[in-house]
């Protein structure tokens, strides 16, 4: 191979920026791959996305290009990563892996869409995190996946700083995944026993409450519509609007009525440090 290359383009790879000039020799620019993990370990430590290290996740894209420009990113944020070329090859190797953390997977794909791969997925685990991606033409596509409860929905071309955004709300997920409690204000919530901490006096709460609650934690980053509530109530979606309502009513009686924010037409959000 010839090593002299010609770049006239900026080159933005992991929030790392690199310019390379015009005619310059590659011996004399060569960027070890090592000393880029280097970098980007420091800056996932800042943006508490090491966490990510640790898990294993799953690429779903027709596109060869796109599959491994997505592959060669991701392999530096999780230990490991495993390729698709649709939802039926993504089916079988999810059934087979048990130790897939995270998807990420193309809308648009022959044999299974992303949308129907989703769904499977959401019958055997309600709580895995799922990134969908779609070109800007297939947008509306994105809005039928609302109650698949998805962490993130990014449009292609993928930009490095929605990429990013969308793995630090995974991280968040996991991170409260692995924890015993979380304080939220001067509550503090346990994820094992289910229960709000609040003046040294424990509030007990019911299934749905707790479900719901932690999907707005796992969630804070966005508004959690309505649909994704009901989907994680219930799979089947015969949830009313009005029993939603009611089970809020109560969630707020025992953390705060101003610990939920009710986005009229959007959903709810947590509102909490």
């Amino acid at each position: 191979m010839n090593k002299t290359f010609i770049f006239y383009h900026l080159i933005f790879f992991l929030g790392f920026q690199i310019i390379l000039n015009l005619g310059l020799l590659c011996d004399s620019l060569w960027i070890q791959y090592e000393k880029i993990i280097f970098i980007n370990e420091r800056q996932m430590k800042e943006n508490k996305l090491l966490i990510l290290k640790k898990s294993a996740i799953l690429i779903v894209d027709d596109d060869e290009q796109i599959l491994h420009n997505l592959k060669l990113t991701l392999s530096i944020f999780f230990d490991t990563v495993l390729t698709a070329k649709n939802g039926i090859e993504a089916l079988k190797i999810y059934e087979e892996v048990s130790s897939i953390d995270v998807i990420i997977t193309d809308y648009v794909m022959p044999k299974m869409c992303g949308y129907v791969l989703c769904k499977k997925i959401r019958r055997i685990d309600n709580d895995i995190p799922i990134i969908m991606m779609s070109n800007y033409s297939e947008k509306e596509k994105l809005l039928k996946s609302i109650p698949l409860g998805l962490i993130d929905y990014l449009i292609k071309p993928i930009e490095y700083t929605t990429l990013s955004t969308a793995l630090l709300k995974i991280a968040i997920k996991i991170n409260s995944k692995s924890l015993d409690s979380i304080f939220l204000n001067e509550l503090e919530y346990s994820f094992i026993r289910k229960e709000i901490k609040k003046d040294n006096t424990i509030i007990k709460l019911t299934k749905n409450e707790a479900l719901v609650l932690e999907l707005l934690i796992n969630n804070k980053t966005n508004i959690t519509s309505v649909d994704q509530i009901k989907y994680t109530l219930d799979a089947e979606h015969n949830k009313s609007e009005q029993a939603i309502k009611n089970l809020f009513y109560r969630l707020r009686l025992k953390i705060g009525k101003n610990m939920i924010i009710n986005n009229k037409a959007l959903g709810y959000s947590l509102l909490c440090s």
